[in-house]
C-alpha cells in the first residue's frame, strides 16, 4: 500500500495517523480522526475524517468509504474561545494580587527608606539595605504592570485612527533602536489607509511591544522586520502582521506566549504580550502568532475596521 499521501500531513500528525490507519486495516474496524493537511499553497487546514470498511459476506475488506469535513474555521473559533476563557480566569486570579500586596509593600518601602536615612554610607548595613530597597522597587514595578494589565479601560474614549499613520509613528519611535540592532524595517505591499476605532496610545503600545520583541529576537546579528496588512475576504477586519527573521519561539513556550510571566528573554517579567493580548481583545480583536524555530516569528493583530476616517468617540 502506498503511503505517499501521508507526506502532505503536518509532521506532528503523521505518526498518529499512520498508527490509527494501520490498526483500522489490521482489525477491519472503522476509525475517526482529526489531522492537519497541507494544500497546494503550502497552508495547513484541519479535517475531521471518518473511515468505514466495506466487507464481503466472509468479512473480507473490499474497500473503504469515508467522509472528510473541513473543520479549520471551527477549530480556529474554538481555540480563540479557549484562549479568551483562559485569560479571563488568569485575569481574575492575577487581578487580585496588586490590591492585596500594594499596601503592605508600600509600608515596607517606607520603613526601609526611614532606616536608610539613619544609616551611614560606610555602615555594614548600607549595602544589604540598598539591595532590599532595590528589590522592593522591583516588586512595586511588577504591581504597576499587573494593574496596567487588568485595569478597566471602559472609560477611555476611542477615536477613529488610520492604521498606516499609527504604524509610521511606531517606526519613527524605534528608528534608533532599529539602527543600533542592525535591523531593517521593511514595509509590506499591503500597507494602505485603513481606519479602526481605538484608543490610540494603547494600540501604539501593542505595536511597539511586538516590534521591540522582534528586534530583541534578532540580536546580535540583526535582520529584517516586515510590517504588512492583510484583509480577509467577506470579513470587516484587518490583520497587521509583524514578521521578524529571528530564531523563533521554542515550541514548548509558543502555546503559552500570551500568558503572564512567560518570556524567552533573559531579563523582563514576561507581561508585555499579556498586556497586548488584553488590549487587542478589548478592542474587539484577536492577536495570533506563528513561529518556526530558526525561521522567525509572525505576530498578527486582527482588528475590526470602520468605514469612515472622521473622528468620533464611543
Amino acid at each position: 500500500m502506498s503511503w505517499g499521501w501521508i507526506n502532505a500531513l503536518h509532521p506532528d500528525d503523521r505518526a498518529r495517523v499512520a498508527e490509527i490507519w494501520e490498526n483500522a486495516v489490521r482489525t477491519g474496524s472503522s476509525y475517526d480522526i482529526e489531522y492537519r493537511i497541507r494544500s497546494a499553497s503550502g497552508e495547513y487546514s484541519e479535517f475531521a475524517v471518518r473511515g468505514v470498511p466495506i466487507k464481503d459476506k466472509d468479512g473480507n475488506i473490499l474497500s473503504w468509504v469515508g467522509t472528510c469535513t473541513d473543520i479549520t474555521d471551527k477549530k480556529r473559533v474554538e481555540n480563540q474561545l479557549l484562549e479568551a476563557e483562559k485569560h479571563v480566569v488568569i485575569g481574575r486570579m492575577v487581578g487580585s494580587v496588586p490590591h492585596e500586596i500594594n499596601n503592605p509593600l508600600q509600608t515596607i518601602k517606607n520603613c526601609l527608606y526611614l532606616i536608610q536615612q539613619d544609616t551611614q554610607a560606610d555602615s555594614p548595613s548600607a549595602e544589604p539595605l540598598g539591595m532590599a530597597l532595590s528589590e522592593t522597587q522591583r516588586l512595586t514595578n511588577l504591581v504597576g504592570q499587573l494593574r496596567q494589565l487588568y485595569r478597566s479601560q471602559a472609560i477611555q474614549p476611542r477615536q477613529v485612527q488610520d492604521l498606516q499613520h499609527l504604524i509610521e509613528e511606531v517606526h519613527s519611535l524605534i528608528t534608533m533602536q532599529l539602527n543600533n540592532a542592525q535591523v531593517t524595517w521593511q514595509p509590506g505591499s499591503g500597507l494602505q489607509e485603513c481606519s479602526v476605532n481605538c484608543v490610540k496610545d494603547q494600540l501604539i503600545e501593542v505595536f511597539l511591544n511586538i516590534s521591540t520583541n522582534a528586534i530583541e529576537a534578532m540580536k546580535p546579528t540583526g535582520g529584517t522586520l516586515t510590517v504588512d496588512m492583510v484583509y480577509p475576504e467577506s470579513e470587516d477586519k484587518v490583520g497587521i502582521i509583524f514578521t521578524d527573521t529571528g530564531q523563533g519561539i521554542p515550541p514548548d513556550i509558543l502555546p503559552h506566549i500570551f500568558e503572564p510571566f512567560t518570556t524567552t528573554k533573559e531579563f523582563g517579567l514576561g507581561l508585555g504580550l499579556s498586556i497586548c493580548y488584553t488590549i487587542v481583545q478589548k478592542h474587539g480583536g484577536q492577536i495570533t502568532v506563528d513561529s518556526q524555530p530558526g525561521q522567525g516569528t509572525s505576530f498578527t493583530v486582527w482588528l475590526p475596521v470602520v468605514a469612515s476616517t472622521n473622528d468620533r468617540e464611543e
